[in-house]
């Protein structure tokens, strides 16, 4: 099968060349491209998926190998500059992916550990220009120190005032000023809370402007 994509009249044409009998991947939430060239896409039925403009390879959730994704349920994903694959599970926590060893490493929330990660509902991952990641959850904003191995909740401010609640993180974003930008909200209802909207935070200060949600 061939499936086409247009752009702009003047823009080149994209056809990606897809065999017939290629199985249903189902819903895919996450696609990112490494640094070698290779896209990787999230599928419910396989787990991580690698293709190299011919085939597919698929890492799929198997609970009696630790080496393997932490579950299917995979909705975002991101590369470093070193070539590792962080990944976003919903209920399963963060991983990061070594595709040179094939090693999966798992994060996930211990309560007896306040460095660890907040919750195992994570549903974005972003790597800014320094290489930290960072990860939206349902309990608020992380970041996580690579080489100490720790996170850290960001709160939300409104007027630099810490508030009680951390709305869930679905987005994230870094501009060229290396400001993170993060939306809050309830994606699955649409409806809007008083601290739903737009965040923006300034890493090396800790400041945050809220632009909230003002739905029509």
């Amino acid at each position: 099968a061939v499936c086409s994509k247009y752009a702009l009249a003047q823009q080149p044409q994209f056809n990606l060349q897809v065999s017939e009998k290629m199985q249903h991947f189902g819903p895919a939430y996450g696609f990112i491209q490494d640094q070698q060239g290779y896209i990787w896409f999230s599928s419910f039925t396989k787990g991580l998926i690698r293709y190299d403009g011919k085939t597919f390879k698929s890492f799929r959730h198997e609970p009696e190998k630790p080496n393997s994704p932490a579950s299917n349920f995979i909705i975002s994903m991101a590369v470093d500059s070193s070539g590792n694959i962080w990944i976003a599970h919903f209920g399963s926590g963060l991983d990061k992916f070594d595709p040179v060893t094939n090693t999966f490493t798992h994060f996930k929330n211990n309560k007896a550990d306040p460095n660890s990660l907040i919750s195992d509902s994570a549903f974005s991952v972003m790597i800014d220009h320094t290489g930290k990641p960072w990860i939206g959850t349902n309990k608020g904003l992380e970041s996580f120190d690579t080489k100490a191995g720790k996170f850290t909740h960001i709160p939300k401010k409104i007027n630099d005032k810490p508030i009680d609640i951390s709305p869930a993180v679905f987005a994230l974003y870094e501009d060229k000023k290396g400001s993170i930008w993060f939306s809050t909200g309830d994606f699955l209802t649409g409806k809007t809370g008083d601290f739903d909207g737009l965040f923006r935070l300034d890493p090396s200060t800790g400041k945050q402007v809220f632009y909230k949600a003002d739905p029509l």
